[in-house]
């Protein structure tokens, strides 16, 4: 097999003349904007959209800049006014499994209501909570409480002593 030839300057360029064309910019152009050249590739995406069940997922591999991503998004905003608005999910964090949040599924568009909810909530008790704490109702329970427990503490660490003591004495 021979090595090519080197091509010159001129043959590497070619000029294209703008005043040739009926238009200033591709965005004039009408027409659906179709991915060429990559069959296989349109056939699987098809393919792996239609499976409509847990635990198919599409995977896309190819060198960076190929269009990947551009020929799915484009078959899915081909299908998608067609398909029903699907619902929102949220993970909410689980206190008995901390490793397991809890899935919430929300109607479509409530997730974003649900957040602003919970995070004007959470805004709230960082006012409510101290002053909870800092009223004169929960300070005179506070001191009611320690009181009993104060006494109770006293009483269980006498019995104790005098049991420690009965035990040495009768040793």
């Amino acid at each position: 097999m021979s090595i090519p030839s080197a091509l010159p300057p001129e043959k590497l360029y070619r000029k294209c003349d703008p005043r040739e064309f009926a238009f200033s910019t591709t965005e004039e152009l009408d027409g659906p904007l179709e991915i060429t050249g990559q069959q296989r590739a349109l056939d699987a995406i098809r393919f792996s959209m239609g499976m409509l069940h847990d635990g198919f997922n599409l995977f896309a591999l190819g060198p960076n800049g190929t269009g990947k991503q551009t020929a799915v998004m484009r078959y899915l905003e081909g299908i998608a006014p067609g398909s029903g608005v699907p619902d929102d999910w949220c993970y909410a964090y689980n206190f008995e499994k901390p490793r397991h949040p809890e899935a919430l599924r929300l109607p479509a568009g409530k997730a974003c209501s649900l957040s602003g909810d919970m995070n004007r909530l959470v805004e709230a008790l960082f006012t409510v909570i101290p002053a909870a704490f800092s009223s004169e109702d929960y300070q005179a329970q506070e001191k009611v409480s320690s009181g009993k427990h104060s006494r109770s503490s006293r009483r269980l660490l006498s019995r104790r002593l005098k049991s420690a003591l009965r035990t040495t004495r009768s040793r």
